[in-house]
C-alpha cells in the first residue's frame, strides 16, 4: 500500500496503473489484483489505512487531563498537525481531483476522514455537556463549526503550500487558542 500511495501521489490516480503500482511494490500485477481486486479498491483501502492515525491522536488527546481548554488546545494541534501534513495534503488534493470522475472514493474519504473526526469531538462533546463542562444542545453542529474554525486558515494554507513548519510554530497556536477561546464563549459554562 504504501508503494501504491508513492505511485498515487506521483502520477496521479489516472495516471497510475496497477503495472507501475505492482513494479514499485516489487509485487506482481496478478499479486495485486488478488489482494485488492482493483486499482480503485486499493486507492479505497489507502484512504481508509489513514484515518486511524487520525483517530488514535484524536482519543489520545481527549484523554488528556487539564481544563477543557487545554484538552481541545491538545487536541486541535495534535490533530491539525496531522492533517496538514504534506502527504494528508496531497492525497486530499488527489482526492479533490478525482471526486467527479469517483465520486465513491470521495465518500469514503469524507467519512473516513472529516466525518469521523467530527463525530468523534462531538462524542466528546457530548460527554462534556452531560458533565456539565459545556452547554452544546447540538454536538454535532458544534464539532461543524469548531473543527471548521480550527484547521480553516492552517489547512487552507498547507493546500496553497503555505504552511511550513515555521508557520506551525508561530502561527497555528496562535490561531487554535483563539478558536478554542470562541468556541468556549459560546458553548462554555
Amino acid at each position: 500500500m504504501a508503494a501504491a500511495e508513492d505511485v498515487f501521489l506521483e502520477q496521479g490516480y489516472g495516471n497510475a496503473t496497477v503495472d507501475n503500482i505492482a513494479a514499485r511494490a516489487g509485487a506482481s500485477k496478478a499479486t495485486m489484483y488478488k489482494q485488492f481486486g482493483s486499482k480503485e479498491a486499493l486507492f479505497a483501502e489507502i484512504v481508509r489505512s489513514r484515518a486511524p492515525n487520525i483517530v488514535d491522536a484524536s482519543t489520545d488527546a481527549l484523554q488528556a487531563e487539564g481544563t477543557l481548554s487545554a484538552v481541545l488546545i491538545n487536541w486541535s494541534m495534535r490533530v491539525l498537525k496531522l492533517v496538514t501534513e504534506p502527504r494528508s495534503v496531497a492525497l486530499y488534493k488527489l482526492i479533490l481531483t478525482e471526486a467527479p470522475r469517483s465520486p465513491e472514493l470521495a465518500q469514503i474519504f469524507y467519512e473516513k476522514g472529516p466525518a469521523n473526526v467530527q463525530a468523534h469531538i462531538a462524542s466528546f462533546f457530548r460527554r462534556a455537556t452531560a458533565d456539565g463542562l459545556l452547554r452544546c444542545p447540538n454536538a454535532k453542529l458544534a464539532s461543524i463549526l469548531f473543527t471548521s474554525v480550527v484547521f480553516g486558515e492552517g489547512f487552507e494554507r498547507a493546500l496553497i503550500g503555505q504552511a511550513d513548519q515555521d508557520w506551525y510554530e508561530r502561527k497555528a497556536k496562535v490561531h487554535v487558542r483563539e478558536a478554542v477561546a470562541m468556541f468556549l464563549a459560546r458553548y462554555g459554562v
